[in-house]
């Protein structure tokens, strides 16, 4: 099978997240697929935000799953 396809049909959403700190060189190389990856419409306009305070990331989470 490609490889293409292969990592494709393995992506899995996860909900379940370590405490642990991402390496700002990691984050860098996230954010830089993110950037660079196709989007529905070819138009390449993302939202990116990093939340790196706990408290915030909650706060955030829970506004996102009220209707």
């Amino acid at each position: 099978m490609n490889e293409t396809i292969r990592l494709l049909q393995a992506h899995r959403k996860s909900r379940s997240y370590k405490a642990d700190p991402i390496p700002e060189e990691i984050l860098e190389a996230i954010i830089e697929s993110v950037r660079r990856a196709p989007t529905s419409t070819n138009s390449h306009e993302i939202s990116l935000v990093v939340v790196r305070n706990a408290d915030r990331r909650a706060r955030i989470a829970t506004l996102l799953l009220c209707p």
